[in-house]
């Protein structure tokens, strides 16, 4: 067995799994926590497989950066596979969609909007990292408010 098929085997029950030399690692988190600690720890990575629950163009991008070789995704962006194609990764999925939604299903993810016009990945990393500093912002000042009005 592959280490990409060892990727896509193993993701039932979990987020992301990484494969490589007969060996597999499962993660659980949500979104981008699962591959980011590798990008800002500088763990390398390269040449593993990857299987993803749900990969997105700001996946893809961290992927590429990350030097996986091959991703399998249940669910993956139109998006994504234009990344994965420019940068040569072979790429199997179950699902394919236009792009990925955001947390109430009703919009448009807000990475895969900030990305539209990116293939850099290097760039790509600098835009996700803004993105998700401003998502974080506006979630502390909602919960504030939250808070307030409760008072």
């Amino acid at each position: 067995m592959t280490d990409s098929v060892r990727a896509m085997c193993f993701l039932p029950g979990h987020k992301m799994t990484l494969a490589y030399d007969n060996k597999v690692k499962t993660f659980d988190g949500r979104g981008l926590s699962n591959i980011l600690p590798f990008i800002e720890k500088k763990k390398d990575i390269t040449g593993y497989s990857v299987g993803d629950a749900v990969v997105g163009k700001a996946a893809a991008l961290l992927f590429v950066k990350a030097n996986i070789y091959s991703v399998y995704a249940k669910v993956i962006s139109r998006p994504a596979i234009q990344v994965f194609r420019k940068y040569g990764i072979p790429t199997r999925y179950t699902i394919l969609v236009d792009n990925i939604k955001d947390e109430s299903g009703t919009g448009i993810c807000p990475l895969e909007v900030a990305l539209a016009d990116c293939l850099d990945y290097e760039e790509g990393y600098k835009i996700i990292k803004e993105t998700l500093a401003k998502l974080r912002a506006e979630a502390e000042k909602k919960n504030e408010t939250v808070a307030e009005d409760k008072k």
